[in-house]
């Protein structure tokens, strides 16, 4: 399915005077690609990469998904035919 893919990056808090204007820094992305569903031992694999991005080590630590909680996510494979950044 063709998709576009959005993300940002919060860099931090610009605090002003007033709470009323605060701001923030950040970046962002965008991506244009065709994306296709990821399934069976390549899905418990980026599950787990995804995982140790975010936390390291934390995949040997928690409980393994179950079956249900694999069957109820979707993961995508998006190649970056198109991107901006």
């Amino acid at each position: 399915m063709p998709v576009c893919a959005t993300g940002p990056l919060f860099d931090g808090l610009v605090p002003a005077r007033s709470v009323f204007n605060h701001s923030v820094n950040y970046r962002s992305v965008v991506v244009f690609g065709t994306a296709t569903l990821v399934d069976g031992a390549e899905k418990r694999d980026a599950l787990h990469a995804l995982t140790e991005q975010l936390a390291p080590g934390r995949w040997e630590e928690a409980r393994q998904p179950t079956d249900k909680e694999l069957k109820a996510t979707w993961i995508l494979s998006l190649p970056l035919d198109e991107a901006s950044a």
